[in-house]
């Protein structure tokens, strides 16, 4: 099975799962996850996380993954002109880093593995100037979007069979269902 398909299947297992108990808005953003999955990859064996949520100085996590090997030359850049990470040797079904964005905007994420590189958009929010202002409704929206998006990487994180994505498409947790 293609790597993209096989991961497009593991997404729609995830999302099923997930939506049993989840409201309407929950589902719709499921629906679009799997979707920014197939359209952010620049091929079949690197993918980024989908677009994402951030406040302006408090940190978030900017993760993808690949079917590459492990030792394959890897970088992650937070496209906000900070130093490039070396992403080489670690977990290739989940490279990650945790980053503070000093300024408000959005931005490019890049990974890149070997010649292949993916990209996300980071869309970082200065909750002082959102209407309402830091504790206002929108800046209160943005807490739960940010929280939902954290939610489905969690549930990504801990699968038990999350490293062999590629070779496996069915998803479980804790040895046998969710």
């Amino acid at each position: 099975m293609h790597p993209l398909n096989t991961w497009s299947s593991v997404m729609n297992n995830l999302s099923a799962k997930f939506v049993r108990a989840s409201s309407a808005r929950a589902q719709a953003i499921l629906v679009a996850l799997v979707v920014v999955f197939a359209a952010t990859s620049a091929s079949a064996e690197t993918l980024m996380m989908p677009k994402r949520d951030a406040r302006k100085g408090v940190a978030v996590v900017v993760w993808g993954v690949t079917t590459q090997a492990t030792a394959t030359a890897c970088t992650l850049d937070f496209g906000d002109l900070t130093p490039v990470q070396n992403c080489t040797g670690t977990d290739r079904s989940y490279k990650a880093f945790t980053h503070i964005y000093a300024s408000q905007g959005t931005f490019t994420a890049t990974l890149t593995v070997g010649t292949e590189s993916a990209t996300t958009n980071v869309t970082v929010f200065d909750p002082a100037l959102l209407i309402g202002g830091a504790t206002g409704d929108n800046n209160r929206a943005l807490g739960v979007n940010m929280a939902i998006q954290d939610g489905l990487r969690y549930l990504w994180t801990s699968q038990v069979n999350r490293t062999t994505f590629d070779t496996d498409p069915q998803t479980y947790w804790n040895g046998g269902g969710l």
